[in-house]
């Protein structure tokens, strides 16, 4: 093990694992993604808020557990890919009262609940794919908890993730 490694190895007490949480500075090692298969979809239909609130205590768990693992100083610029109804974005608020946050969802049920809920923060209906291969600038934190399951094609959006984020900040995925 390296100290890289070590620096970020969970202990055996956490049960969700946590794919990538690194610095900029790091290269980041991404697997292939297996031959697609036409039975099976990543793609969800729908989803709905309220159901999906009715258990928002242990669904915005995992995701309070990798925020409190982020070592980024001076965190200006926040983006939460797969925010779902804004409850994963309020996490990340509190422990960056001063940042500037994004709210990203290919739901759109899902970003009208962030709105009505938090109407002063930016929300975005939209691909995680499409967003990583943008160019509207990087962002300190670049943060996923529970999202890039969804999302096809590993090999091409990690390391496009990666580019997205700022000198010294950080990619925080979970899935």
């Amino acid at each position: 093990n390296s100290a890289y490694d070590r620096q970020f190895a969970l202990p055996a007490s956490v049960a969700a694992p946590v794919f990538l949480v690194g610095q900029t500075s790091r290269s980041a090692r991404v697997l292939q993604d297996p031959p697609p298969d036409s039975r099976y979809s990543r793609k969800m239909s729908g989803w709905n808020p309220s159901q999906y609130l009715k258990f928002a205590e242990e669904r915005t768990q995992p995701c309070r557990d990798l925020a409190a693992r982020i070592a980024v100083a001076d965190v200006r610029r926040v983006i939460d890919l797969g925010c779902g109804p804004g409850n994963s974005t309020a996490v990340l608020r509190d422990r960056w009262p001063d940042a500037e946050f994004t709210g990203l969802d290919s739901s759109a049920e899902m970003i009208e609940r962030a709105r009505h809920e938090y109407p002063r923060q930016c929300w975005i209906a939209g691909d995680i794919s499409e967003w990583a291969a943008g160019s509207d600038g990087q962002f300190d934190v670049v943060f996923s908890n529970a999202a890039l399951q969804w999302v096809d094609d590993h090999a091409a959006v990690y390391p496009r993730l990666l580019s997205r984020v700022a000198p010294g900040g950080a990619l925080a995925i979970q899935i």
